[in-house]
């Protein structure tokens, strides 16, 4: 098992080295999406990587990862499923739940994704605005990590559509210069 696991852990090494623009250590939300998908596991799914930041500073530091990847494989190894990555999936979903329905679980979770998109994205103030915005490919992301298509049968275009429109609703755009 010493051996197995640490060749996971090499790995999840490798590709953090990859991923780390500047040799922060740690890796952006940006950053850690682009990690390939480890033992079945897709980084861009939103139980998983709530489950991977620990302590929730919207970064993701090797340590961490590392953890994960001795988390995952314990888990795959305890279950042994072909379904082990859907399940661990499912647990990670399962335990960010619990923490949301706690009572201050939603605003932990809305400080820990801001962390996430304020590190990894550039936020657009717009002229004559106090308004942040997030920039297209950051909404990409979320697409991605809320699984929207999948979900509710909203393709990219759809949300950045929709996003526009509440925004111009609310008085945050002018519908003349978007």
């Amino acid at each position: 098992m010493g051996a197995h696991l640490s060749t996971i852990h090499g790995a999840v090494q490798e590709q953090f080295r990859k991923q780390d623009e500047g040799s922060k250590g740690y890796l952006t939300l940006k950053e850690v999406t682009a990690v390939r998908t480890l033992y079945g596991i897709n980084p861009c799914h939103i139980g998983v990587l709530y489950h991977v930041d620990r302590n929730h500073d919207g970064h993701f530091t090797l340590e961490e990862m590392q953890a994960f990847a001795t988390f995952a494989q314990s888990y795959a190894r305890a279950h042994r499923s072909f379904d082990s990555a859907y399940m661990t999936a499912g647990y990670t979903t399962l335990c960010m739940w619990r923490d949301l329905a706690t009572v201050s679980g939603r605003d932990r979770f809305v400080t820990w994704a801001m962390k996430c998109f304020m590190a990894g994205y550039e936020l657009v103030h717009l002229e004559d605005s106090n308004e942040q915005y997030i920039h297209r490919k950051a909404l990409k992301v979320l697409h991605v990590l809320f699984d929207v298509e999948r979900n509710l049968g909203v393709d990219y275009q759809g949300l950045v559509d929709m996003m526009q429109a509440a925004a111009e609703e609310q008085k945050l755009l002018d519908p003349n210069n978007p």
